[in-house]
């Protein structure tokens, strides 16, 4: 089990965080939740050995089982306005993509923030997935809980993720150290955050787009009002996608589910843990 004082031991003296380490939760998500509306201050993690609920974006299960990976949900108090706060999880998927490459990872990110890593030309799988939630006090952020899910050592998904999920285990060819890839992701998730808030989105957005999968390439977006086909052309500064469109030009996309529709193929999935 990650433990708390493991977690603090590795981060040092100089980190923020406090740790509320849980062996079994329904999802860290919802520990954050009732941690946030207490009143916690920012800095506080929920990380858990297993969840037995968690999921990703739109809801889709996030397979999370015991001693397999980092599932865990930080709780931030930013200063910003809430239609700023998607740019926490493109920061969040930078902060993890930024991690992984300390660690020997070669990781891209996917619009908008989930980390693949590949499995041959043109094949992607995934590795991490991203979410959060958040409470607004006038057109204000109250607090915003970053989910992050990150496979280390599942190695035997079931059926139906083996063609779109990995792990680090299973891109080592070796164990991988959960610790260790906790407290890298913690380090740069407060960094970046820090920088967010100081000097606004233009690094992080630098870094995005260094990892970004797909630029240049012909993507399919659906979202509620349908499905808009073009070309990617990376985000803009608020975080939001931006596609050129035949006939029309370029539009810019604030969410959505985002398919590879040529080459890439091994990334799309409705599944979890994709």
């Amino acid at each position: 089990m990650l433990e708390a004082k493991d977690i603090e031991e590795g981060l040092g003296s100089d980190s923020s965080w406090r740790i509320h380490a849980h062996e079994i939760v329904a999802s860290t998500m919802t520990e954050a939740q009732r941690l946030a509306e207490r009143g916690e201050a920012e800095f506080t993690l929920v990380v858990a050995d297993c969840q037995t609920a968690g999921s990703g974006r739109f809801d889709r299960r996030w397979y999370s089982p015991p001693g397999e990976g980092v599932w865990m949900t930080a709780l931030l108090r930013p200063d910003l306005s809430a239609e700023c706060a998607p740019l926490l999880t493109l920061t969040a998927a930078v902060s993890v993509a930024e991690a992984l490459d300390g660690l020997g990872f070669s990781v891209g990110i996917k619009w908008p923030n989930d980390v693949l890593a590949a499995s041959g030309p043109y094949r992607w799988r995934k590795l991490c997935g991203i979410r959060a939630e958040m409470a607004v006090e006038g057109d204000r952020v109250a607090w915003v809980n970053v989910g992050i899910g990150i496979n280390v050592g599942s190695v035997s998904f079931p059926k139906e993720l083996s063609d779109v999920a990995t792990s680090l285990q299973e891109l080592a060819g070796a164990p991988v150290s959960r610790k260790a890839c906790a407290c890298a992701v913690l380090e740069r998730l407060e960094a970046n955050y820090r920088r967010l808030l100081k000097d606004g989105f233009f690094q992080i957005r630098h870094s995005w787009i260094a990892h970004a999968i797909g630029l240049g390439e012909p993507v399919r977006i659906s979202d509620v009002d349908g499905e808009v086909s073009g070309v990617s052309l990376g985000i803009d500064g608020e975080g939001r996608l931006l596609v050129e469109v035949p006939d029309e030009g370029v539009r810019t996309i604030l969410s959505g589910d985002l398919v590879f529709e040529v080459r890439a193929s091994g990334s799309q999935s409705g599944a979890s843990n994709a």
